[in-house]
């Protein structure tokens, strides 16, 4: 299994298309912003998807199924 070269999220303004609808009476999709990280040699290694099994001659890897955001120090967060 290959190793991801980048992490990319997607940030959607929900926040703005709620407002549109409570007030407009519309439904938007949401603006979004999307950015992308280059991982280090180290990080990609560490987010190789381990195998997990086999069957009739193919490989079988385990799933993303859970990313989140963990801050060190939720005062220290800013918008920069």
């Amino acid at each position: 299994m290959n190793s991801p070269k980048r992490l990319t999220v997607i940030f959607a303004n929900t926040w703005e298309a709620f407002c549109h609808l409570e007030y407009v009476g519309e439904r938007m999709a949401p603006q979004k912003r999307t950015v992308t990280i280059e991982l280090t040699q180290e990080q990609r290694k560490a987010l190789v998807a381990q195998k997990v099994g086999s069957s009739g001659g193919g490989d079988h890897y385990e799933e993303v199924k859970d990313v989140y955001f963990e801050p060190e120090d939720t005062k220290e967060v800013t918008n920069e």
